[in-house]
């Protein structure tokens, strides 16, 4: 058996080969969906720092359902939360897309929150990023809320009568229970 030397050319031939082959171009991967929101959580609204009112923070236990849909912009999410047994006093409606990013409504209509004999009304625009959350329960860890929050006692026609702000910097949270 004869032995051939190999020369520089070739040498080179079959490494340029081998980077090649590492360079190639990977597809990029589509982005994936939000996690669901589904089931109980607590919701949390926070009224910006420039409101001055008596109480600024307002607690909530929801019930969270999630649907999704397909457009030509790729998975849509869509979540509803209401108060148990689908009491919409207090409602949520959200889209998110593929990149988590959510945006919707929030309303509250005289609600009750905790000890308190006020009530409180919102409504206004909610925006927020949808984040993975215990047991990969989808989660809202900072939203903001862009509308009125008003107060008044349960009896009171005024649903202003005890304070009302409107500012794009109310926080909300969505916090999986």
């Amino acid at each position: 058996m004869r032995h051939v030397p190999a020369t520089a050319e070739a040498y080179a031939a079959v490494v340029l080969a081998a980077l090649a082959v590492g360079c190639v171009e990977q597809a990029p991967t589509a982005p994936s969906p939000p996690p669901p929101l589904t089931g109980s959580y607590t919701l949390t609204v926070e009224a910006s720092d420039v409101c001055r009112l008596p109480v600024s923070r307002f607690v909530w236990g929801m019930e969270a359902t999630s649907s999704g849909s397909s457009t030509t912009a790729g998975q849509t999410l869509l979540v509803r939360a209401t108060l148990p047994a689908g009491d919409a006093t207090v409602d949520l409606s959200l889209t998110a897309g593929a990149n988590s990013v959510a945006s919707g409504t929030l309303t509250a209509r005289s609600a009750a929150f905790g000890d308190e004999m006020l009530r409180v009304t919102l409504a206004g625009a909610a925006l927020a990023t949808i984040a993975t959350g215990p047991a990969g329960r989808g989660e809202v860890r900072d939203g903001t809320y862009n509308g009125a929050i008003a107060l008044a006692p349960a009896d009171d026609p005024d649903p202003r009568s005890a304070g009302s702000c409107t500012a794009a910097s109310h926080h909300w949270t969505l916090a999986a229970r």
